[in-house]
C-alpha cells in the first residue's frame, strides 16, 4: 500500500464534507414513507468483515465517519440502541481516479475560424492538459429495522482533500453527513 493512498483515503469522507464542489443524492422507497417518519430508535447495521477496500479499514476514519452519524441522528432526534432500532443504518465509501482534459486554443492572424470579414482561419496551437485527482464517495443506507429491507440511502462525493487538522476533518466530515441526513426521513 502506498502512503499516498493511505493518506489519501483517510481524508476521504474530509473532503467529501469540506468541498464546494460536494455532489449530494438521496434516494428512497416512497412506499416506506409512512414507516421512516414514525422511525424513534435506530441501531448500526451489524460490521459484516472488513470492507473490501483495505484502505477504508482506517480505524480514525470508521471512528470518524460513524460519530458524524450518531451526531447527525441523535440531532435529528433519534436515539441509539445496541440493537434492534426501528432501523438500522450503514455506510461504506469509495475512492476513485478521475482525470479532466483542458484544451486551450490560441489563433494567430486574423481572428479565428473566418475572421472578421472573412478574413481566413488563422495560424494556431492547442494545448491539452490533464489533471488527475480522486473522487471520494461516502454513502449512507437505511434498513427498516423488521424488515432489513433498504428504504432509504444518500451519498456525499467530491474531490478528496488531505489538508487540515484532524478537528478539520471531523468538522468536515460531519458536514457531509448533516448534509446527507438533511431529507431525511422524506416528507418531513
Amino acid at each position: 500500500m502506498s502512503t499516498a493512498r493511505h493518506i489519501a483515503t483517510a481524508g476521504l469522507a474530509l473532503a467529501v464534507a469540506g468541498c464546494s464542489g460536494m455532489k449530494i443524492q438521496t434516494d428512497y422507497n416512497p412506499a416506506a414513507v409512512p414507516s421512516m417518519q414514525a422511525y424513534q430508535t435506530y441501531s448500526w447495521i451489524p460490521d459484516t468483515g472488513p470492507r473490501e477496500d483495505p484502505e477504508l479499514n482506517n480505524p480514525i476514519l470508521i471512528s470518524r465517519i460513524e460519530s458524524a452519524v450518531d451526531a447527525a441522528l441523535a440531532a435529528k432526534g433519534y436515539q441509539k440502541q445496541a440493537s434492534g432500532g426501528d432501523f438500522q443504518v450503514g455506510w461504506f465509501a469509495d475512492v476513485d481516479q478521475r482525470t479532466d482534459y483542458t484544451t486551450v486554443n490560441s489563433y494567430y492572424g486574423g481572428y479565428g475560424w473566418g475572421g472578421w470579414y472573412g478574413g481566413g482561419m488563422g495560424m494556431g496551437t492547442s494545448r491539452t492538459t490533464a489533471h488527475n485527482w480522486e473522487e471520494g464517495t461516502l454513502v449512507l443506507v437505511i434498513a427498516d429495522g423488521k424488515s432489513k429491507e433498504l428504504v432509504w440511502h444518500g451519498s456525499a462525493t467530491a474531490e478528496v482533500g488531505r489538508e487540515g487538522s484532524p478537528e478539520q476533518r471531523q468538522q468536515r466530515i460531519n458536514t457531509a453527513v448533516e448534509k446527507i441526513f438533511a431529507n431525511f426521513p422524506p416528507g418531513q
